[in-house]
């Protein structure tokens, strides 16, 4: 363990002895109450509704990507709840556990002391689309290589002819095997990525500094809450090169 990581891990250990003794203590009879007669919820299947594709997809474009993001995932950075900001971290992937949040706000801490709050909150909101991109990146690699498979040249329309023209070129076809046909060219495609964006590099905040750090417009914020940020467009990139063009 790092030095400058010591007093984040000596609070969590204070805070995990003050819930362990707060857990076995003696609950009143209303949380008894509630534990005992919980309700159990059951997930029953639907009959599918057939669904299109196109209903899934988006009318209009998204301007950032804070659009994407589903108000149960960002609540947390409106309000400044840190409890549930881990929670959405591990729900990501983006950590693996509190070890891993305490060495996140550890290093915001080193590097940037005199503006920590600031920092630990655009940190942890570049962790949490750090974390979703890497969820998506087999699936967006997948769905790259599906739609590129079945890609084709456009059709050239052709010049309309003269009748001359296409009497010179009924007699020339006689002589042509009729088998002997041109075949269109299939593009053919090479794919770089999609390469993640290294975690450090999210750490390091510099994509907070330019647009991707302004408050979003397209997400409403209630009375009380903080703008949610516009965000890194560039945390997932793919590189699709044609080779016979």
């Amino acid at each position: 363990e790092k030095v400058w990581q010591k007093p984040f891990l000596k609070v969590w250990e204070e805070t995990k002895e003050k819930v362990a003794v707060a857990l076995h203590a003696q609950q009143s009879e209303d949380l008894v109450w509630l534990t005992q007669s919980a309700e159990e919820v059951r997930w029953q299947a639907n009959e599918s509704q057939g669904i299109r594709r196109s209903a899934f997809e988006p009318k209009d474009a998204p301007q950032d990507q804070a659009e994407l993001l589903p108000e149960d995932e960002i609540r947390w950075f409106k309000r400044r709840q840190s409890t549930q900001a881990y929670v959405q971290l591990r729900l990501c992937g983006a950590i693996g556990c509190a070890k891993d949040f305490l060495a996140m706000a550890a290093s915001i801490s080193r590097t940037q002391p005199r503006n920590f709050a600031p920092a630990f909150w655009m940190a942890s909101y570049g962790l949490l689309l750090w974390g979703r991109a890497r969820q998506l990146r087999p699936s967006l690699e997948i769905a790259l290589r599906k739609r590129l498979i079945r890609a084709k040249f456009p059709v050239e329309e052709e010049e309309e002819e003269s009748e001359e023209e296409d009497e010179d070129d009924l007699s020339d076809l006689e002589d042509e095997d009729p088998e002997e046909e041109e075949e269109k060219p299939v593009p053919q495609f090479a794919i770089y990525g999609p390469h993640l964006v290294p975690l450090a590099e999210v750490l390091r905040l510099e994509w907070s500094k330019g647009p991707a750090g302004a408050p979003s417009q397209r997400v409403s914020v209630a009375p009380g809450e903080e703008p949610l940020p516009a965000g890194p467009v560039n945390m997932l990139r793919t590189e699709i090169v044609c080779k016979n063009v």
